[in-house]
């Protein structure tokens, strides 16, 4: 008789309760739960809420560090101007030279610690120097020149009258020079002439250059 008066006291206090867990009756969840299902529940929760989880500023610094990527390419790791004839070791030091390069040209690599030091010992070792005619017409000539410390080179380059670039290269004692001019009615070909010296040997070529 007991036991049967039990079922029906836990049958009355479980119908009385029902009806406020259908209608919602307050949760005991942590807050830090129903917080998170309420984001997932409601997107704007994240942006407006109180407690603001994700702020307006680190979405833009998202969508611009995802603007700023771009695809790699080959040539930002091998360059396009290695003669077919250059022995092996060159051949190796010139593609380890552009890869550090173009590491170095990452936004993140660029917005380390150690990528904000090379790009000021860098900057520092740029010059640039503009004359020319004031006329109209005038040809203006440019020499811009730059001690790459990290790769352990200089260059030189000129644009005027024509475009030449000069490249001293300390690791392998190599010394090259090239003139190119874009050719007529091309977009991104260019006509270069070249010559470079090494230890062992000097390379001329005539060439046509792509720039992707």
């Amino acid at each position: 008789m007991l036991k049967l008066r039990q079922v029906f006291a836990f049958m009355i206090v479980f119908a009385v309760a029902l009806p406020g867990f259908a209608q919602g009756a307050p949760s005991r969840a942590p807050a830090t739960i129903t917080r998170g299902v309420q984001a997932l529940a409601a997107p704007s929760v994240l942006l407006y809420n109180g407690e603001t989880l994700i702020t307006a500023d680190l979405i833009e610094n998202y969508k611009r560090v995802q603007a700023e990527k771009e695809t790699l390419k080959i040539s930002d790791f091998i360059p396009l101007t290695i003669s077919p004839s250059a022995d092996s070791g060159y051949v190796m030091s010139a593609i380890a030279d552009k890869s550090i390069s173009t590491i170095m040209d990452q936004p993140q690599f660029r917005e380390s610690t150690l990528g904000r030091t090379a790009d000021t010992v860098e900057k520092n070792l740029v010059q640039e120097v503009a004359f020319g005619g004031e006329a109209e017409n005038a040809t203006q000539h440019k020499l811009n020149f730059q001690i790459q410390a990290f790769q352990s080179q200089a260059r030189l380059k000129y644009t005027g009258l024509t475009n030449a670039a000069f490249l001293y290269r300390a690791r392998s004692s190599t010394f090259a020079f090239e003139i190119f001019e874009k050719l007529p009615y091309a977009q991104k070909q260019q006509l270069v002439l070249s010559h470079e010296l090494r230890p062992q040997e000097r390379v001329s070529n005539v060439s046509v250059r792509w720039d992707w």
